[in-house]
């Protein structure tokens, strides 16, 4: 990976060390890991989501919100 991702991971578990009962993180960057190339998600600005890349987020947040109930 690119030194770009590896501070992205870095950042992503900080974040999620945050959840609490109060307070829910959607992991939406090992999601897409999960189930996509990630560079294969980014719109053509390298930042903002593509189309797939938003359905991902769709899918890591319902997977979240499930978890809830």
């Amino acid at each position: 990976g690119t030194f770009l991702q590896f501070l992205w991971s870095l950042l992503n578990r900080a974040i999620i060390a945050l959840e609490s009962d109060r307070i829910k993180i959607a992991n939406v960057h090992d999601f897409f890991a999960a189930h996509a190339k990630i560079e294969s998600t980014y719109s053509a600005d390298y930042f903002h989501p593509n189309d797939y890349g938003y359905e991902l987020w769709t899918a890591a947040f319902l997977e979240k919100m499930k978890d809830l109930q």
